[in-house]
């Protein structure tokens, strides 16, 4: 059995709860190369929206063994992460708490700059109430990174159309571009457009 970590960064919605081994029928093809794809395909787990919350579940997934494909409905990966924002709400966390792929991402983040003879931007171990800022280039080449490193299979301009159901389990996504089946179905947007597409 594979199991799906119990912490997953982000407001996400796992619609399928379950989630059986079973050898993948595709290779986990790396981003550089997945994201032009459109033909009908099957994995264990597909995150519908590239958000944080959806970018750490399928990364999250994929370490655990799963055979994972994120599919974002715009061609921008991250969100509000890599789209300018530039800036967390880091300082409105208690420090304490801050683990896991959001840890690791800032870390990534620093590592990023400092690894370029550049100045940190701030220091995610320390426990201060300081701001956590960052330049989006820099956020959108760690988020890819980390993608590519844990074999998720990311594409684009996967705008959602449809879902089947069996029962109240979604069984297929339809999108313009293709038909995609997995076993497990991740919402990873920002407004729930795959719990709506469900109707839950």
């Amino acid at each position: 059995m594979i199991r799906l970590p119990t912490t997953l960064v982000g407001l996400i919605l796992v619609v399928n709860a379950t989630l059986v081994a079973q050898e993948p029928t595709v290779e986990v093809t790396p981003l550089s190369k997945a994201t032009n794809r459109s033909n009908a395909t099957s994995v264990d787990v597909i995150v519908y929206g590239a958000t944080p919350g959806g970018f750490c579940a399928a990364i999250a997934a994929a370490r655990e063994g799963a055979s994972v494909i994120l599919l974002e409905p715009t061609d921008h990966i991250g969100a509000m992460s890599t789209g300018g924002l530039s800036h967390c709400d880091s300082n409105q966390m208690v420090r304490s708490s801050v683990m896991g792929l959001f840890d690791e991402w800032h870390t990534r983040v620093v590592k990023d700059y400092t690894d370029r003879g550049l100045e940190a931007p701030y220091n995610q171990a320390k426990k201060d109430q300081s701001r956590w800022t960052f330049e989006p280039h820099v956020a959108m080449r760690v988020t890819l990174q980390m993608l590519e490193q844990a074999g998720v299979m990311v594409l684009t301009q996967r705008y959602l159309k449809s879902v089947t159901m069996v029962g109240p389990r979604i069984t297929s996504l339809i999108t313009k571009n293709g038909t995609f089946t997995a076993r497990v179905f991740v919402d990873g947007t920002y407004e729930g457009d795959l719990m709506a597409s469900a109707g839950v």
